[in-house]
C-alpha cells in the first residue's frame, strides 16, 4: 500500500493517516484474521490508534519511535 501515497508526502494538503486509513479499511474483509503490523516512525500514534480501532483482536501492532518528543 505505501507505493500509493509515496507521491503525497511532499503535499501538505493531503492527511496521510487519513488515507491510509480510508484505504486500509477497504481490505480489512481481506485480511486474515491472526496478522502483524509494523509501523515505523510512529509519531504521536494517530494511525496505529485508528488501525487498532478497526482491527480484529487476534492482530499484532508493533510501533517504534526514536524521537523521545514524540514518545512523551
Amino acid at each position: 500500500m505505501a507505493a500509493n501515497f509515496i507521491d503525497r508526502f511532499d503535499d501538505k494538503n493531503v492527511n496521510i493517516p487519513r488515507e491510509i486509513i480510508i484505504a486500509l479499511n477497504d481490505y480489512i474483509e481481506t485480511i486474515p484474521e491472526e496478522y502483524s503490523i509494523l509501523e515505523l516512525g510512529n509519531n504521536i500514534g494517530l494511525l496505529s490508534s485508528e488501525i487498532k480501532k478497526r482491527m480484529q483482536d487476534s492482530f499484532t501492532l508493533t510501533v517504534t519511535e526514536l524521537s523521545t518528543e514524540m514518545i512523551d
